[in-house]
Order: structure tokens, then sequence, then C-alpha cells
């Protein structure tokens, strides 16, 4: 079948990638190639996989003199829940669910013996300027390098109701642990629809005589969608006009309507630009 998108094919990359949902959206869990480190700090990745008790230097445990540490141990008292110690979640990186009631069941959960803290947000958020004034070296640091203020780790917010009053956030990554804990993230994709795309590109996507999507991509992206209880709704037309008069690209133009909100995900064998990234995550 022909092609109905105005543009001629991306080249071939040999990398597929789909461009999947806004760019505020964040998939932390999925496609995580972790590789050891070693690096020379009081706060290492050691080629164990094991974080030492502080958490990684980019994002360290908050420090129990801190005024926010002292603040939940004051409430963490105040609260007085059985079986919660009043330095719970900060000294350093431990498995402090361990013995707890949640914990003490014949099968546990396996976040019950993941080690994670509180984190220093101050420090863990990504700070341009004050990154790019460190040393890294020989030089200035920059963005993406494994100092404070330059890189982060990912944190969510506290869960006890009595700590949420002061912007906590803890960590399983810090340490060194998947975060089994929060399955928020994964919760708003269950059980709905999504508004996609694909671009015509044998053999990842390939529409048919009777108006019907098949190849790798849909059909993969379907069987997805059937374990996440939801559903996938081919959008007509494709690409909007709006944003195929501003693009040469059917991709990039594609790409644009997610940035829009009108598309959930283009489903294609993509280059990843500079532009495109700015528009929408890629998976």
């Amino acid at each position: 079948s022909s092609d109905l998108l105005p543009c001629a094919r991306e080249p071939t990359s040999g990398l597929i990638l789909i461009s999947i949902f806004s760019r505020k959206t964040r998939f932390p869990h999925i496609s995580k190639l972790t590789l050891p480190l070693t690096r020379t700090s009081s706060h290492i990745h050691d080629n164990s996989g094991l974080m030492a008790v502080g958490g990684v230097v980019e994002c360290p445990c908050l420090s129990l003199t801190s005024s926010l540490a002292q603040a939940a141990v004051t409430s963490n008292v105040a609260a007085a829940i059985d079986g919660l110690s009043s330095y719970y979640g900060l000294h350093g990186c431990q498995a402090y669910d361990e013995g707890t009631r949640a914990c003490t069941v014949p099968k546990p959960p396996s976040w019950c013996h993941a080690r994670w803290c509180y984190v220093d947000t101050a420090t863990c958020a990504v700070n341009r300027a004050k990154c790019e004034t460190s040393n890294c070296g020989s030089r200035s640091c920059m963005v993406g390098d494994a100092q404070p203020f330059c890189r982060n780790r990912p944190s969510r917010q506290a869960t006890l109701p009595h700590l949420q009053h002061l912007g906590l956030k803890y960590s399983y990554e810090t340490c060194g642990a998947k975060d089994d804990y929060s399955v928020a993230p994964f919760l708003e994709y269950v059980n709905r629809s999504f508004l996609v795309t694909p671009l015509q590109s044998k053999p990842w996507s390939i529409k048919n005589e009777v108006e019907t999507w098949s190849g790798i991509l849909p059909e993969y992206m379907e069987h997805v969608a059937k374990n996440m209880k939801s559903q996938l709704t081919w959008v007509d037309p494709p690409i909007s006009a709006n944003s195929l008069k501003l693009f040469s690209s059917s991709w990039t133009a594609c790409v644009h309507d997610i940035g829009l909100g009108r598309l959930d995900m283009c489903l294609a064998d993509f280059w990843i630009t500079v532009d495109r990234m700015t528009m929408a995550n890629f998976l």
C-alpha cells in the first residue's frame, strides 16, 4: 500500500524507537542500563553495585544535622506510629521497612528489603549555574556529570501524611535499589485509551487495503495495551494539518502533535534529533 503521508521516509537508522507521550511524562523504570562505576568520592557507587551509606554524590541522603531532618524527627516522634523509628528514612541508606507490620508477613513485598533514604532535594535538583561553577578534574563541570547540582536521581514525595507538609522526598535509586514501592507512575497508564498514529514504514508499521494497521510496532503495542487493560485508538487524520505545515518531515510533525497533546504515541522508526527531544520522549 502507498504511504499516505506527504514526506519521504526516515533513512534507515538501525535503531527502532517509538516516540511516546508528552515530554512531561516520565518512565523511570523502563529500559534502564546500569553499569558498575567507580568514583573518587565518599559517596560512591562501587563495583559491587552497593551504595555507600550516604547515597550517591549527585543526590545524597539528607543529613541528620539539617533543619529539615530535625523537623522530620520531631514529626515522627509526635506521630508516634507503632514500630516507626523517629529516624525513619533519616539515617542514610537502610532497609527501613524490614520488621514493619507490612513486611512481617509470610511473603513480604520485594521493597521490604530494599535500601532507601530521604534525600537532600536542594542538592538533587539540577542547577546549571551552580553545576558549571564547580570543577570536574581539569575542566568545569557540565550538566550530566556525577556531581551535586549536575545530575539527579529519581525521588518521590514522602508518603507518610505527617511528613508531607515538609516536602520530603525519598529515593531508592540513590541507595542502589530499584523502587518497587512506588507504583503510582504506572497506574495512570492502566485501563485507559491511547491516541496513536503509526507512520507507514515497512516492516514496522503497515496500513493494509482495509485501512487497518499491522506490522511489528502496532502489533507489539496492541499486545502491551492488552496486558495493561488499555485500548489503542488509531487517529484519523494521523497527523494534524497544522503540524504538517510547520515541518517538512511527517515524522517530526507527528512528534509535534504529541507535544501539543493531540496524540499519545507515534509508532515508527525514528531518528532522535534535538528538536524532537524537546517535544516528546522516545522509548
